[in-house]
């Protein structure tokens, strides 16, 4: 999703940067991460899973089952579903971990440009103090990462409790070949029922409870993501012959017109 991170430091005094009007960048993510915060309205547009991302276990939104291709993302940059997640409406910004453990802001090099330029948005005045977009920005990242940190301990709760079981996705085509993806989670209902009250009541306090039935109403949504993925599937299927040679079209077989999804769910 990002190019190259540059940290936002006085070192960019002279450089601003211009806001994202695409969704472009994201083209090519097929999950994102989400924070319990936002998750109320997330199950309303995406089925939503866990995945261990270097062993932690991290809530996010299922964009596709495509190999790099996020169907929610128009060929014109336009974001297609009812919500935007946080961590997207947020780019060129991130925060990246420091050998320390500290986290800094950072910008996507790409989207820098000089300071004075129409549409660019400084981050520093001419006596290097922060404007107040960027400090009014540092404090939503810093409120973002408290969230994420209290995410990231619900699903460990969750993880710890064992209520996960691997949510195969089988890509199936018309020729009999099949693609199967896997390392996806989702929340086993009968292994909700089976815990203790007091594991139940330590899933409450730490939020873990309601990121777990969350999870289990965003299956509601797998229709939803079915029907942009076949869509999405169509689309790369006329692109993919519009872009064939002539003489080569009799040869030429489209992997995306073969798929029949069979989702296991």
């Amino acid at each position: 999703m990002f190019s190259k991170l540059v940290p936002v430091t006085r070192d960019l005094i002279d450089k601003g940067f211009v806001r994202n009007t695409s969704f472009l960048f994201a083209k090519s993510e097929t999950m994102c991460e989400l924070v319990y915060d936002e998750l109320s309205e997330a199950i309303l547009a995406f089925p939503v899973a866990m995945v261990r991302i270097d062993g932690v276990p991290k809530l996010v939104a299922l964009l596709s089952v495509l190999p790099n291709q996020n169907c929610f993302v128009s060929p014109d940059g336009r974001f297609l579903a009812s919500y935007i997640p946080r961590i997207l409406k947020q780019y060129p910004f991130t925060l990246y971990p420091t050998k320390e453990g500290k986290r800094i802001l950072c910008v996507d090099e790409s989207a820098l440009a000089p300071k004075g330029q129409a549409n660019v948005q400084a981050f520093y005045d001419e006596n290097g103090a922060p404007t107040e977009f960027l400090t009014k920005f540092v404090q939503m990242w810093e409120q973002f990462r408290g969230q994420q940190i209290d995410t990231d301990n619900a699903m460990r709760a969750l993880d710890d409790a064992g209520v996960f079981s691997e949510w195969e996705l089988l890509l199936q085509y018309s020729d009999g070949t099949q693609t199967r993806i896997s390392d996806i989670y989702r929340v086993n209902e009968e292994k909700m029922r089976a815990l203790s009250a007091d594991v139940c009541q330590s899933l409450v306090k730490s939020g873990a409870l309601g990121i777990a039935y969350a999870q289990i109403l965003s299956h509601n949504k797998v229709a939803a993501l079915k029907r942009i993925v076949s869509e999405h599937a169509k689309f790369l299927a006329e692109k993919e012959k519009l872009l064939v040679v002539p003489s080569a079209t009799s040869s030429a077989t489209s992997t995306a017109s073969k798929q029949e999804f069979d989702w296991g769910f």
